[in-house]
């Protein structure tokens, strides 16, 4: 999974580099990235100290909303909501609803630029 998040954030930048996306789009992907990351983080240390947990709806929502990659990372790195089956399956749906989103916002500006 970390390969697969590598391999969009370099097509991220080509397209940004291209000019076939506005930069904007990479600035959201980093800001939202960064936030999941940390909110990951938050959950794991609540877990650990049995305090207040950031509630699994949330996390799934910024990663739907494509702060997915921070949430891979933070998979990967804090081993943090890797064993629940079910969070797995909405967490790889709701990157699949992200990607198809920005696919149909790169076909509109795509479109957009070609006129």
């Amino acid at each position: 999974m970390i390969l697969f998040t590598l391999l969009f954030t370099l097509a991220l930048l080509a397209l940004v580099w291209t000019k076939l996306l506005p930069s904007a789009v990479l600035v959201y992907y980093v800001i939202l990235g960064l936030i999941t990351f940390f909110m990951y983080k938050k959950d794991k240390n609540a877990s650990l100290s049995n305090s207040w947990r950031v509630s699994e709806k949330t996390l799934h929502l910024l990663s739907l909303l494509g702060g997915w990659i921070g949430a891979v990372i933070a998979q990967k790195y804090i081993r943090h909501k890797t064993q629940k089956r079910v969070f797995k399956i909405i967490f790889f749906i709701t990157i699949f609803i992200n990607l198809t989103l920005l696919a149909v916002l790169l076909a509109y500006t795509s479109s957009y630029i070609d006129r």
